[in-house]
């Protein structure tokens, strides 16, 4: 159970879905996009969103790439780290 069962199956909701479930590492838009199955146009929507929040932090640029992951310095991505472990926990 992720956040998708409690927030309904909103963009947002999956895109964070996917980046708590895969948080080891970074990702460009395309990486979640198809993790998450949302549309790329929605993803560069959702992670500019989520970027001006401080939610995600852009970590890198391979070519013309730019990766993603979340920012492990907020306060509110901590609490939806615990959060997401309370849901898996049910």
């Amino acid at each position: 159970m992720g956040f998708t069962a409690v927030f309904g199956d909103a963009p947002h909701a999956r895109v964070i879905d996917f980046l708590l479930a895969e948080a080891a590492r970074d990702h460009t838009i395309t990486d979640i996009a198809r993790g998450a199955s949302v549309a790329r146009p929605t993803v560069y929507k959702v992670m500019e969103e989520l970027a001006r929040e401080g939610l995600v932090t852009k970590t890198r640029v391979v070519g013309n790439s730019r990766f993603f992951a979340l920012n492990g310095r907020s306060r509110a991505v901590r609490a939806l780290a615990r959060a997401a472990q309370q849901l898996e926990a049910r």
